[in-house]
């Protein structure tokens, strides 16, 4: 089955030419949802605030790799920093024993 790819879009370092990598993190976000036009490829991802032990919880859940926590005030900055963490599940793609039994070699 087919299926369309979608952008999802939570940042924006730059737009129409002006750097935002000096404002905060929920100015730039600001910035972006003024700038797109949600379409079924292209979202503006808000982000969910104040229920990261939830988040976290689904992520585990769903086996997926972990989240990113931001702080809203946060400013743009390369590489790592200590507003932006990414926090993994420890379980994460652990395969599981599906059976046992003693092989035939025959």
């Amino acid at each position: 089955m087919w299926h369309p790819a979608r952008l999802y879009l939570f940042d924006a370092l730059s737009i129409d030419g002006e750097d935002l990598r000096a404002l905060p993190l929920a100015e730039r976000k600001s910035h972006l949802r003024e700038a797109i036009t949600d379409t079924k490829t292209l979202i503006f991802a808000n982000g969910i605030f104040g229920a990261g032990e939830w988040v976290f919880e689904q992520a585990q859940a769903l086996d997926l790799e972990g989240m990113i926590a931001k702080r809203l005030s946060s400013r743009y900055e390369r590489g790592r920093s200590l507003d932006w963490l990414k926090i993994k599940n420890a379980d994460f793609g652990r395969p599981a024993a599906l059976g046992w039994g003693r092989a035939s070699l025959r």
